[in-house]
């Protein structure tokens, strides 16, 4: 015999659900916020032709140079079938290396569709974050998104710095643009193709693969930093990008011990950017 549940009850049950729903889209907002806020670094939503993308920067007197970090893919998704509705990071890991970096003038960008509601964003959809992750109207925006930081910083010149899926946003950014002096990537997916066959995965297929560009950034300064510990995005996928450049031209990678994905690179983070300022090469 089944039982009633009364209707006040079923109620506040439901406010609870959505509540917690919120507050944890609006704590990876605050953890965002608070990361910036120590590093003083301010927030601008950028409204490109698609998309809205959020970004915090620290601007610097006199800079000549805007060193700009890309978020990785986030909160993609919810279950290992099942997409999430808001792919904003728990951890914005490009995030706390901007919030490190003392060097001078500073930009950080999320992805499209972080920090700016998921599925309810404009121009999002779930596509954009699992098999489009990388498509042209992504790097398209970012691009965009890249020009008016570029513009308020006052600066000619930018540098790249690509966490997780972030790196292979930057590479595809890197091959297009001509105001790029240095590639960094740290953990970086930078063959996709080869990440997908290592991890037995259905191909990114509206997605751009930076390998597939490797003729576009042989002239690049470039180096690429991976967790001898990383099972997420292993040492192979690394290799397998600098394998696509000519014999004797293969950019720089460089295995950390010690680390893995996620843990624990802005404890390092000074110490590599001024390695890679100092040895990034040409390939």
């Amino acid at each position: 015999m089944g039982f009633l549940i009364p209707v006040g009850l079923i109620r506040r049950i439901a406010l609870l659900g959505l509540s917690l729903v919120v507050s944890g889209c609006a704590s990876r907002s605050e953890v965002a916020a608070g990361i910036a806020a120590d590093a003083r670094m301010g927030q601008a939503i950028i409204a490109t032709e698609r998309f809205d993308i959020m970004t915090y920067q620290r601007r610097a007197a006199g800079a000549t140079m805007l060193t700009v970090y890309v978020e990785g893919d986030g909160f993609a998704w919810a279950t290992p079938t099942r997409p999430s509705t808001d792919p904003t990071p728990k951890n914005p890991v490009a995030l706390r290396l901007a919030a490190a970096d003392g060097s001078g003038a500073v930009a950080w960008l999320a992805r499209p569709c972080q920090y700016t509601g998921g599925t309810r964003g404009r121009g999002c959809s779930e596509a954009l974050w699992t098999e489009g992750r990388y498509a042209e109207m992504i790097i398209a925006s970012m691009s965009q998104a890249i020009d008016r930081l570029k513009a308020g910083a006052g600066v000619a010149r930018i540098r790249l710095v690509g966490y997780s899926g972030g790196a292979a946003v930057a590479a595809l950014l890197a091959a297009r643009r001509s105001d790029v002096d240095l590639l960094i990537s740290v953990a970086g997916m930078l063959d996709s193709a080869a990440w997908t066959r290592s991890e037995g995965l259905t191909p990114l297929r509206w997605s751009l693969d930076p390998a597939d560009g490797v003729s576009a950034l042989s002239g690049l300064r470039q180096i690429h930093y991976v967790g001898a510990g990383d099972r997420d995005v292993p040492i192979a996928v690394a290799r397998s990008y600098a394998a696509r450049f000519p014999p004797g031209h293969a950019p720089e990678i460089v295995v950390v011990d010690g680390y893995d994905h996620h843990c624990c690179w802005v404890d390092i983070w000074p110490k590599l950017l001024t390695r890679a300022e100092r040895e990034a090469r040409v390939p």
